[in-house]
């Protein structure tokens, strides 16, 4: 995909998400094209659904997800962090995703 494809890509699945989901007003996201890969950033206040919106750019892009919460690293802690594993698989495909569950507590 070239960056304008991706940039189409994003703005198109950032407005289906803001429809289906109207109570999150914003959603901030950095686009970081280098040589030979892209990073895409999801940003937000907590709870407002980063993960979902994440899950599905990835599905539609065919790509994985790397966490960036210093919680969700922790296995056995789910209360509390946030950790919707359930929210890694969009209309029946599992997103791969890195970074949590990597350790114990302590």
């Amino acid at each position: 995909m070239v960056q304008n494809d991706i940039s189409l890509l994003l703005s198109n699945t950032l407005h289906y998400f803001l429809q289906s989901y109207p109570y999150v007003s914003e959603f901030h996201y950095l686009c970081i094209t280098m040589d030979t890969y892209q990073l895409i950033t999801v940003l937000g206040p907590t709870a407002s659904g980063k993960t979902t919106f994440a899950a599905a750019l990835a599905a539609r892009l065919n790509t994985e997800i790397i966490s960036a919460d210093s919680r969700q690293i922790y296995r056995s802690m789910d209360i509390g962090t946030g950790k919707d594993l359930a929210d890694y698989t969009v209309n029946g495909k599992t997103i791969p995703y890195h970074l949590i569950d990597i350790c114990d507590p302590g």
